[in-house]
């Protein structure tokens, strides 16, 4: 008699003649490390070998034989960079571990891709207000520009790129997408209707967004890739949440005010690459949004700029201060220092009229711990700080210096107990004589 799989950490699982050692998760021991998506749950598994893999469970409504035949389409992209999860094994009738577990009919064993879903990444903003800085920001929106425009050039749709079923590696960089099952690739018959995209990210033009196209990605991708840039500015990740930073498109309040805040950001971080994404919001249909190379040239074209600072103080002082378009801005000089890895009481630049500060806590990748993300990246021995070109507009008006005259001291210091002494006796001479000539006067 059939079983419910109602996997254990530890349990052991049969699968295509292997053994497979379901995982705990690292931050519950006694849970199985899973995810819940909106079609599957995928365990973490690990075979006799050490290999990790994802144990893709479909729910009842997704779960039919045409799942084979896609994997098997698939297995012609596991190459293409950004589709490591192409690569997969079906369960079928035949597997003893079906036989036993029902619920395991059509389920797919892949490979467990390493990293921290950007979904995860805007909850966790929401919650510290900084993740990265904007050298990292830049390099991780190259990289997924880079992954999403092959993709097209390929002619390969995803239909659902959004913050869900797009991982990020936060050590190497490296970008994945996820939830490969609706994705459309060429020699195979268009499907009439694309899946229903994630809100926030889906064209706001329902009648031409939702019908199947070859630039079906690009309106999402736009959006995606101007969040991972928007992240590294804290005043804005701190209002992240987990429908994303511009929580709609042109067509709600919400969208517009959030855009109306982020374009002048997104021009001070990659002018071109901001120009291209306003098309794209503006955009009338997917046709008409540009092209997902076109992004990524326009992102690549960015390029930080240095910002000076005044001198930092020696290592023993215990704070110093910065003061930016006439307000204060403290910062424990050591505490800076060691966050940034840079001299001692670097002040924190301003990002286009946005107060940059410290994150609470380091965030670390949490499915695949692999340390902190750098707050900031600036090699220790540059006299400057790598931040965002700022517009004249909004840029700080610098403090004028107020020059303090030095006291010159004329006289030796051996003879400097003798100026107080002569200025005692002369207003004692003053007294005395003032006194005499009293006396004589009224005498």
């Amino acid at each position: 008699m059939s079983q419910r799989f109602r996997p254990k950490p530890n349990d052991v699982l049969e699968l295509f003649g292997e053994e497979y050692v379901v995982q705990a998760h690292a931050a519950s021991p006694n849970l199985v490390h899973a995810a819940e998506g909106k079609a599957a749950r995928v365990y973490k598994v690990r075979s006799g070998q050490g290999s990790i893999y994802a144990l893709k469970v479909f729910k009842a409504q997704f779960r039919n034989a045409e799942l084979v035949e896609m994997a098997l389409r698939l297995g012609a992209l596991k190459h293409v960079e950004g589709l490591q999860a192409a690569e997969r094994r079906v369960l079928t009738g035949s597997d003893d571990a079906v036989a036993r577990f029902a619920e395991l009919q059509y389920a797919m064993l892949m490979p467990w891709v390493t990293g921290i879903t950007f979904n995860d990444l805007l909850i966790v903003a929401g919650k510290a207000g900084h993740l990265y800085d904007t050298s990292s920001a830049l390099r991780f929106g190259r990289r997924f520009l880079s992954v999403m425009s092959e993709i097209e050039k390929a002619r390969i749709v995803h239909g659902d790129v959004a913050p869900g079923n797009v991982m990020l590696n936060m050590k190497s960089g490296r970008v994945e997408l996820l939830d490969l099952e609706d994705i459309y690739m060429p020699g195979q018959r268009a499907p009439e209707q694309l899946p229903v995209a994630t809100a926030g990210y889906n064209h706001p033009a329902p009648s031409l967004g939702n019908k199947w196209t070859a630039s079906a990605d690009r309106y999402a991708t736009a959006v995606l890739a101007a969040e991972i840039l928007l992240l590294s500015v804290p005043e804005l990740a701190i209002e992240a949440t987990d429908a994303g930073v511009f929580l709609g498109n042109r067509t709600t309040a919400q969208g517009e005010l959030r855009f109306a805040r982020c374009s002048p950001i997104l021009r001070s971080i990659a002018p071109e690459f901001a120009n291209r994404f306003e098309h794209a919001w503006n955009a009338q249909s997917l046709d008409a949004c540009p092209p997902i190379a076109v992004l990524r040239n326009a992102l690549n074209a960015a390029r930080l700029k240095p910002v000076a600072h005044p001198e930092s103080p020696s290592p023993s002082q215990a704070q110093v201060s910065w003061t930016p378009n006439a307000r204060q801005n403290r910062v424990e000089s050591q505490h800076l220092a060691s966050a940034i890895g840079t001299r001692s009481g670097a002040p924190v630049p301003r990002h286009a009229g946005v107060e940059w500060r410290q994150a609470k806590e380091p965030v670390a990748d949490s499915l695949n711990t692999s340390g902190s993300v750098p707050i900031v990246n600036v090699p220790s021995a540059a006299p400057t700080v790598w931040a965002p070109s700022v517009p004249a507009a909004v840029a700080p008006t610098p403090t004028p210096a107020v020059a303090t005259p030095a006291v010159a001291h004329s006289i030796p210091t051996r003879y400097r107990w003798w100026v107080p002494v002569s200025i005692a006796l002369v207003w004692i001479a003053l007294v005395g004589g003032a006194l005499g000539w009293y006396l004589s006067t009224v005498m």
